[in-house]
């Protein structure tokens, strides 16, 4: 159907003039230190100025070497996120986002959310799905990992921030878990000799600066909302067992589950020789998540991966991203034969009962497996809930509401 706008000859053209201009800087860390344990901490301290965090990146450059044998050395799959133990977030002194092990939570944050385009476009910060980070004759590299892939914070919020921004980055105790060595006969060597972050400086106009100045002056607050991805940790299953019931954790209503996502690695913790974003079936027959005694799903996924019974698995890893992300339709990254050897259960806990709003919530995790579970292996379990932060820019008050 035709409407009148087809007749608006002699509307005016318009252009958004809103920014006059977007400049990138580097900010480095205070201690040129990046061994194994060292703190390395970033802090941009200038309140004139308007930031894109959340388009920010580390810019990780050093050298891998091969040092006896004549086997390969190479980075594992999204290498570079296992360098760190942790993630640290803050604005004006307050913890925001926290990530414990980033390499396992951005490896189940991409076979979640990224699609193919997506996945290519992250290769220059060593997510490398399927194929792996290559690296020169020389062994140097150069990294450039934006934050929001390790930080929940920065996928959800994309509005320009204010404030004093600290980023803080625990170094790996060793860096087993971001590299691979399929000879036993050969060891290898990286060397992280700079670390810094880019970010970008945006300038508003005269209009709108103005504007941004009144609601600073009058302490306007500022909400920050996002989705935390919480990671628990089962240092291992009970081997020989076809039934664990984990209690994750006791949690106030408002971080109540929205989704859960387990997954599951025999051996590979700290192992040169095996992938560590690889994560195994272990035959699982059913995974139910409980909510004080409520269960999600309600009904057994009765699944059999040794007898390639898993589509109940992959539809809920399919549709998670269309829910998540709300968007239409997103062709999934992993296929269906690939999600075998990268299996993760998906459980969709976001419809519940008001009981749980009105309450602390414990949280437990029902595992049960058709064969006993095997010796060496770990649980992981993220948690994602909303979290809302309220920042006052004049007073540089930051506070949790949610």
């Amino acid at each position: 159907m035709l409407s009148s706008h087809v007749f608006d000859l002699y509307r005016k053209p318009t252009s958004d003039d809103s920014i006059n201009r977007v400049d990138s800087r580097t900010y480095l860390p205070f201690i040129h230190s990046f061994n194994n344990n060292d703190i390395i901490e970033i802090t941009i301290n200038r309140n004139d100025v308007w930031l894109l965090m959340y388009d920010a990146a580390l810019i990780i450059e050093g050298t891998l070497q091969r040092t006896s044998g004549d086997g390969v050395v190479r980075f594992a799959e999204n290498g570079p996120a296992f360098f760190f133990d942790s993630i640290t977030y803050e604005l004006n002194g307050v913890e925001i986002d926290h990530v414990k092990d980033p390499g396992i939570v951005s490896t189940l944050r991409a076979y979640c959310c990224y699609d193919e385009a997506t996945s290519q476009r992250m290769y220059t910060a060593g997510w490398n799905y399927p194929n792996y980070f290559s690296i020169n004759t020389h062994g140097s590299f150069y990294i450039r990992m934006p934050l929001k892939h390790l930080l929940s914070v920065f996928n959800d919020y994309r509005t320009a921030m204010c404030g004093k921004h600290t980023i803080r980055l625990v170094r790996s105790r060793n860096d087993d878990n971001g590299l691979l060595i399929a000879n036993a006969t050969t060891t290898g060597t990286l060397t992280i000799t700079n670390i810094e972050l880019k970010v970008k400086h945006i300038v508003p106009n005269d209009e709108l600066k103005i504007n941004l100045l009144q609601s600073i002056r009058s302490d306007q607050p500022i909400l920050i909302p996002y989705r935390k991805w919480e990671l628990h940790e089962l240092p291992a299953l009970t081997s020989g067992a076809e039934k664990e019931i984990w209690s994750v954790k006791t949690t106030p209503a408002v971080e109540c589950p929205r989704y859960v996502i387990v997954a599951f690695q025999t051996n590979r913790k700290d192992n040169l020789k095996e992938n560590p974003t690889l994560f195994d079936p272990i035959n699982v027959r059913n995974i139910k998540v409980q909510l004080n005694g409520e269960y999600f799903p309600y009904e057994s996924m009765g699944l059999n991966f040794d007898k390639n019974k898993y589509a109940e698995a992959f539809h809920n890893y399919a549709e998670f991203p269309s829910t998540f992300l709300n968007c239409i339709k997103q062709q999934p990254l992993l296929t269906y034969s690939a999600f075998k050897n990268r299996t993760l259960f998906v459980i969709d806990c976001s419809r519940r009962d008001e009981s749980l709003k009105s309450s602390t919530v414990d949280v437990k995790v029902e595992i049960e497996a058709n064969d006993g579970f095997p010796a060496n292996t770990r649980a992981y379990c993220i948690i994602i809930h909303d979290s809302i932060i309220e920042h006052l820019p004049l007073s540089e008050i930051v506070r949790k509401v949610n």
